[in-house]
């Protein structure tokens, strides 16, 4: 039987971002200081590659450069934020305009408002988008009627997607709600150990929704110490393998600890009894793969429960290599960059990242011999150092 609490749904992000100076008009004129002195080939050349460098490349497509002006073209479009927000993924007569393939679940419009269907041109509202969309767990609105997703829909809940990830598959006039069989048979009982159900109680658990984007879903899915053994996100990921005394939480084991993957990738093989999580190991954090070998975070210090930068370690990283972060610095948990290591990276060769900037130095950046000497400068012709441009390397002699 359904429970009568309100249940919750908070969108926490969404692959689109807040659309920042939106027009109506698809093209975006360049201003007159980079058109000054632009002609010819090479002017346009130039252009060209600053829409593409543009944030309206990023946001509306407009990559390309025409008769003065960024325009969108056809990869622009599909990559576009206005692809993943409203399904504008395709080039017609000079603008992005809705697909059927964009309208489909991988647009926001989808999930948030059940526009998951295509007609005309444009993205539109379908039966089965409303009982998979936010306003049908957040407002009820999981029946069709009349191209509009209205208050209704019984058996929408337990067709959705949120009964298979969250249990949510009881229906009432207050949205969707958590069951006891939806609990036992979701994705957060085999991921997380959220395999029982108590009226009353909350879980929440953050969990991708959309394309490229997350969700606080909280149900009343509770943990199990079943669940939690047998959890593959929990216990088999991060070694939270035991039910805890308040039966809220898994929590870790000695046993899980040693034999999680955060354990191999970062280290965290201990067990502190009180501890809810696993905590590093100086054997943890020198074998580790992803916080020693690639991040030169290969020791423990006191007080702190993760892998800690050594200068042996950052000396040795994969980030040492690729990025110049090669120094270890009191203060600092982490590498740090160093001149040498800077101007020895990969990405100085290729980006122009070549500068230390001396012992405060955190990170490498861009200087102008660094821009002058990269691949970036030879085969894209971004050989010159823009200070008041993030200290990127840009189009210029």
């Amino acid at each position: 039987m359904a429970s009568k609490s309100f249940p919750r749904v908070r969108m926490v992000c969404w692959a689109s971002v807040a659309l920042l100076a939106c027009s109506a008009d698809p093209t975006t004129t360049l201003n007159g200081d980079r058109q000054a002195g632009r002609t010819g080939e090479a002017g346009d050349e130039a252009s060209e590659k600053q829409c593409a460098a543009s944030r309206d490349c990023e946001v509306h497509g407009t990559c390309g450069f025409e008769d003065g002006q960024c325009v969108p073209t056809p990869e622009g479009c599909a990559k576009s934020d206005d692809c993943v927000s409203d399904g504008r993924c395709e080039l017609e007569d000079g603008q992005c305009v809705p697909t059927p393939e964009g309208c489909s679940e991988r647009s926001n419009a989808c999930w948030k408002s059940g526009k998951c269907g295509y007609a005309e041109g444009e993205c539109v509202v379908t039966a089965e988008g409303c009982a998979r969309s936010d306003l049908c767990f957040s407002d009820s609105e999981c029946g069709f009627d009349e191209g509009q997703c209205v208050i209704g829909g019984g058996d929408a809940c337990a067709r959705s997607y949120f009964c298979g990830s969250v249990g949510l598959c009881g229906f009432s006039l207050f949205g969707c709600e958590t069951t006891a069989e939806g609990c036992a048979a979701s994705s957060a009982c085999t991921e997380h150990g959220l395999c029982g159900y108590e009226e009353g109680r909350t879980q929440c658990t953050t969990t991708e929704v959309a394309y490229e984007g997350l969700a606080e879903i909280c149900t009343q899915c509770t943990p199990t110490a079943k669940g939690c053994a047998a959890s593959s996100d929990a216990c088999a990921r991060s070694g939270l393998c035991g039910l805890g005394h308040s039966s809220s939480k898994c929590v870790a084991t000695a046993e899980g600890c040693a034999a999680s993957e955060e354990c191999a990738r970062l280290g965290l093989c201990g067990f502190e009894e009180g501890n809810r999580h696993c905590v590093a190991t100086a054997e943890g954090c020198a074998g580790s793969a992803d916080a020693c070998a690639k991040s030169g975070l290969c020791g423990v210090k006191q007080g702190h429960q993760e892998c800690v930068a050594t200068a042996e370690g950052c000396a040795a990283s994969e980030e040492c290599a690729r990025s110049g972060l090669c120094g270890s610095r009191d203060g600092h948990l982490e590498c740090v960059a160093t001149a040498e290591g800077c101007a020895a990276s990969e990405e100085c060769a290729a980006s122009g990242l070549c500068d230390g900037v001396g012992d405060d130095a955190l990170w490498c950046i861009t200087s102008a011999e660094g821009c002058a000497q990269s691949r970036a400068c030879a085969t894209e012709g971004l050989c010159k150092l823009d200070k008041s441009n993030r200290g990127r390397c840009v189009a210029g002699d």
